[in-house]
């Protein structure tokens, strides 16, 4: 038997999503059942919106969690990037209109993607998608849902592999910021950026110069997508400079995506401590 100290955690769920973004269900719904599941510290994460923060905070009270107000801010360098920002202030107004134009040219875009969904001959309307969404920002999953709905299609993902994404015909790009102005807009508004499940972009060699000039003040070294390897790299490249590590489930729903399951990650107290530390909370 090893006599190697077991490293401490905490069930922690510190990126997820609700139907203010793309996510299943509302955020006092994740709440409930992150406190079913006995999640301690929980993060609303949505895509491009504070929206949903202020029912969360309000939900998380009630339950006794640990609330940490968060987005996922879309960046694009060559590919799609998201950059995580927690400890923003989802009642502030120059904020809130900045992600509003977000949320405006999300909507153009689902526009211009199910053209070219109907163009490449499945059926489906901006009324169907937009029910899915619920008043959320549109995006991807939901055309994927409503295509599933109407039985084009058996799932989510077999519609991104097959029509929405990147290449595929369904696919229209947006047009995102680059990682270092969706680092600064995090830090302008007094957040902590973290670096979103890096193994899904294939931009390992750009990982230090985002910390290095652009202070990127963190990685989220364990993601449901991230094999063992992955881990061993990311907790690496953090630990090599000094920034914060994360982990999480990036919890949508059984419909969105039925791997990334709730109330399973379990965060180093260290890693989380430090987390809590640059937030003061």
């Amino acid at each position: 038997m090893s006599n190697k100290p077991q490293t401490s955690r905490t069930l922690a769920e510190l990126h997820t999503h609700s139907i203010a973004s793309d996510g299943q269900y509302a955020p006092e719904v994740v709440a409930g059942r992150c406190a079913e599941l006995g999640v301690k510290v929980w993060s609303l994460t949505d895509h491009d919106t504070l929206d949903g923060c202020l029912e969360a905070a309000a939900a998380a009270k009630s339950h006794n969690i640990t609330f940490i107000p968060g987005v996922e801010v879309s960046a694009r360098e060559g590919v799609s990037i998201h950059v995580l920002g927690y400890g923003l202030d989802p009642e502030n107004d120059e904020l809130s209109s900045f992600f509003a134009e977000r949320k405006e040219l999300r909507e153009t875009r689902m526009e211009r993607m199910i053209l070219a969904t109907r163009a490449a001959g499945y059926d489906v309307s901006i009324e169907e998608v937009a029910k899915i969404a619920k008043g959320g920002a549109m995006a991807r999953p939901h055309l994927a849902r409503a295509l599933v709905q109407k039985g084009v299609m058996q799932s989510v993902q077999e519609v991104f592999d097959e029509l929405l994404a990147e290449g595929k015909p369904g696919y229209v790009a947006s047009p995102y910021m680059s990682v270092p102005e969706a680092i600064d807009l995090i830090h302008q508004f007094g957040g902590v950026a973290i670096l979103a499940h890096p193994a899904h972009y294939g931009k390992d060699a750009e990982i230090p110069k985002w910390i290095q000039r652009d202070a990127l003040d963190g990685i989220e070294v364990q993601h449901p997508r991230h094999g063992t390897s992955d881990v061993e790299r990311y907790t690496k490249i953090a630990d090599s400079f000094g920034v914060l590590k994360t982990a999480s489930s990036d919890f949508h729903g059984e419909a969105v995506a039925p791997e990334r399951e709730l109330g399973v990650t379990h965060v180093p107290d260290d890693w989380l401590d430090a987390l809590r530390e640059r937030l003061a909370i």
